[in-house]
């Protein structure tokens, strides 16, 4: 296998805020968020897949989100 370099995930959740800050070239980050996944997949005893799709399934409400968030800060200025 291919050596990666180092990747930093920080994910930092308070309240109904959450920010996600990461290091590193794409290979390494993409391998690390897979790593985090089946991690917490496993912690939480949900087949790998069913993770996947949950995420998949909540990729459109968080883009919805990010897109209201945007559009209203060039309505404000």
């Amino acid at each position: 296998m291919k050596q990666f370099k180092e990747a930093h995930l920080e994910i930092t959740t308070g309240g109904l805020n959450a920010s996600i800050r990461a290091k590193g070239d794409t290979k390494s980050l993409i391998l690390a968020w897979v790593l985090l996944t089946t991690h917490v997949a496993k912690k939480l005893k949900v087949p790998l897949p069913k993770m996947l799709a949950i995420c998949a399934a909540l990729r459109g409400d968080v883009e919805d989100l990010r897109r209201d968030l945007r559009d209203r800060s060039f309505r404000i200025t």
